[in-house]
Protein backbone atom coordinates (compact mmCIF):
# COMPACT_ATOMS: atom_id res chain seq x y z
CA UNK A 1 0.00 0.00 0.00
CA UNK A 2 1.48 3.38 -0.94
CA UNK A 3 2.56 5.55 1.99
CA UNK A 4 -0.15 8.02 2.97
CA UNK A 5 -2.92 6.15 1.17
CA UNK A 6 -6.12 6.06 3.18
CA UNK A 7 -7.99 3.56 1.03
CA UNK A 8 -6.90 1.16 -1.66
CA UNK A 9 -9.35 -0.60 -3.96
CA UNK A 10 -8.04 -3.71 -5.65
CA UNK A 11 -10.06 -4.89 -8.62
CA UNK A 12 -9.09 -8.47 -9.38
CA UNK A 13 -9.99 -10.53 -12.43
CA UNK A 14 -13.15 -12.61 -12.09
CA UNK A 15 -11.22 -15.87 -12.27
CA UNK A 16 -8.67 -14.96 -9.59
CA UNK A 17 -7.89 -17.87 -7.34
CA UNK A 18 -6.87 -18.18 -3.73
CA UNK A 19 -3.15 -18.02 -4.52
CA UNK A 20 -3.51 -14.71 -6.40
CA UNK A 21 -5.79 -13.19 -3.74
CA UNK A 22 -3.92 -14.33 -0.62
CA UNK A 23 -1.64 -11.26 -0.31
CA UNK A 24 -4.65 -8.95 -0.56
CA UNK A 25 -6.88 -10.94 1.78
CA UNK A 26 -4.21 -10.86 4.47
CA UNK A 27 -4.38 -7.04 4.66
CA UNK A 28 -7.86 -6.16 3.36
CA UNK A 29 -10.46 -4.42 5.50
CA UNK A 30 -13.35 -5.86 3.49
CA UNK A 31 -14.14 -7.79 0.33
CA UNK A 32 -16.88 -6.78 -2.09
CA UNK A 33 -17.87 -9.32 -4.70
CA UNK A 34 -19.81 -7.97 -7.67
CA UNK A 35 -22.32 -10.47 -9.04
CA UNK A 36 -24.42 -10.07 -12.15
CA UNK A 37 -27.89 -11.63 -11.89
CA UNK A 38 -27.38 -14.30 -14.54
CA UNK A 39 -27.08 -18.04 -14.06
CA UNK A 40 -23.56 -18.05 -15.52
CA UNK A 41 -22.31 -15.28 -13.22
CA UNK A 42 -24.01 -16.68 -10.15
CA UNK A 43 -22.45 -20.09 -10.75
CA UNK A 44 -18.99 -18.57 -11.19
CA UNK A 45 -19.47 -16.44 -8.08
CA UNK A 46 -20.59 -19.44 -6.04
CA UNK A 47 -17.33 -21.26 -6.78
CA UNK A 48 -15.31 -18.15 -5.94
CA UNK A 49 -17.21 -17.57 -2.68
CA UNK A 50 -16.75 -21.20 -1.63
CA UNK A 51 -13.00 -20.73 -1.99
CA UNK A 52 -13.09 -17.34 -0.28
CA UNK A 53 -15.00 -18.81 2.68
CA UNK A 54 -12.04 -21.09 3.43
CA UNK A 55 -9.65 -18.18 4.04
CA UNK A 56 -8.78 -18.06 7.75
CA UNK A 57 -9.82 -14.42 8.21
CA UNK A 58 -13.18 -15.01 6.51
CA UNK A 59 -13.78 -18.19 8.57
CA UNK A 60 -13.00 -16.31 11.81
CA UNK A 61 -15.27 -13.43 10.79
CA UNK A 62 -12.47 -10.86 10.87
CA UNK A 63 -12.66 -10.15 7.13
CA UNK A 64 -16.17 -9.04 6.15
CA UNK A 65 -17.40 -10.14 2.73
CA UNK A 66 -20.45 -8.77 0.95
CA UNK A 67 -22.14 -9.08 -2.43
CA UNK A 68 -23.01 -6.24 -4.79
CA UNK A 69 -25.55 -7.18 -7.42
CA UNK A 70 -24.50 -5.33 -10.55
CA UNK A 71 -26.45 -4.47 -13.70
CA UNK A 72 -29.73 -5.64 -12.25
CA UNK A 73 -33.11 -4.98 -13.85
CA UNK A 74 -35.08 -5.03 -10.59
CA UNK A 75 -38.57 -5.41 -12.08
CA UNK A 76 -37.83 -8.66 -13.91
CA UNK A 77 -38.67 -12.13 -12.61
CA UNK A 78 -35.13 -13.28 -13.38
CA UNK A 79 -33.69 -10.54 -11.19
CA UNK A 80 -36.01 -11.38 -8.32
CA UNK A 81 -35.12 -15.08 -8.58
CA UNK A 82 -31.42 -14.22 -8.62
CA UNK A 83 -31.80 -12.01 -5.54
CA UNK A 84 -33.68 -14.75 -3.70
CA UNK A 85 -30.87 -17.19 -4.47
CA UNK A 86 -28.12 -14.73 -3.50
CA UNK A 87 -29.82 -13.86 -0.22
CA UNK A 88 -29.59 -17.53 0.71
CA UNK A 89 -25.80 -17.43 0.65
CA UNK A 90 -23.61 -16.83 3.69
CA UNK A 91 -22.62 -13.33 2.60
CA UNK A 92 -25.02 -10.37 2.64
CA UNK A 93 -26.24 -8.57 -0.46
CA UNK A 94 -25.36 -4.97 0.44
CA UNK A 95 -26.31 -3.19 -2.77
CA UNK A 96 -28.25 -3.61 -6.00
CA UNK A 97 -26.92 -1.41 -8.80
CA UNK A 98 -29.36 -1.06 -11.67
CA UNK A 99 -28.52 -1.69 -15.30
CA UNK A 100 -28.53 1.82 -16.74
CA UNK A 101 -27.18 3.70 -19.70
CA UNK A 102 -26.38 6.53 -17.27
CA UNK A 103 -23.11 4.77 -16.36
CA UNK A 104 -22.10 4.47 -20.01
CA UNK A 105 -23.01 8.05 -20.88
CA UNK A 106 -21.31 9.52 -17.83
CA UNK A 107 -18.17 7.45 -18.34
CA UNK A 108 -18.03 8.76 -21.91
CA UNK A 109 -18.20 12.28 -20.48
CA UNK A 110 -15.42 11.53 -18.02
CA UNK A 111 -17.86 11.93 -15.11
CA UNK A 112 -19.19 9.78 -12.34
CA UNK A 113 -22.73 9.17 -11.27
CA UNK A 114 -22.15 11.57 -8.38
CA UNK A 115 -21.27 14.52 -10.63
CA UNK A 116 -24.90 15.02 -11.69
CA UNK A 117 -28.07 15.70 -9.79
CA UNK A 118 -30.99 15.08 -12.15
CA UNK A 119 -33.92 13.12 -10.70
CA UNK A 120 -33.03 10.02 -12.74
CA UNK A 121 -29.38 10.09 -11.69
CA UNK A 122 -30.30 10.73 -8.04
CA UNK A 123 -32.30 7.51 -8.05
CA UNK A 124 -29.17 5.65 -9.19
CA UNK A 125 -27.11 7.43 -6.52
CA UNK A 126 -29.54 6.09 -3.92
CA UNK A 127 -28.70 2.55 -5.06
CA UNK A 128 -25.19 3.10 -3.67
CA UNK A 129 -26.25 4.25 -0.18
CA UNK A 130 -26.54 0.75 1.37
CA UNK A 131 -23.05 -0.08 0.06
CA UNK A 132 -21.55 3.10 1.52
CA UNK A 133 -23.31 2.39 4.81
CA UNK A 134 -21.91 -1.15 4.93
CA UNK A 135 -18.40 0.11 4.16
CA UNK A 136 -18.61 2.66 6.98
CA UNK A 137 -19.62 -0.11 9.38
CA UNK A 138 -16.62 -2.28 8.52
CA UNK A 139 -14.15 0.60 8.60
Amino acid sequence: MPAGAGVAVVDTPAGAGERELEPFLDVASAVLVPVQPSAFDIEASARFLETLATHPRVRRGTLPVALVVNRIKPQTNAAQQALELLRGWNFPVVAQLRDSQAYTVLTGLGRSLFDYHSAQVRAHQDDWKPLFHWLQQVD
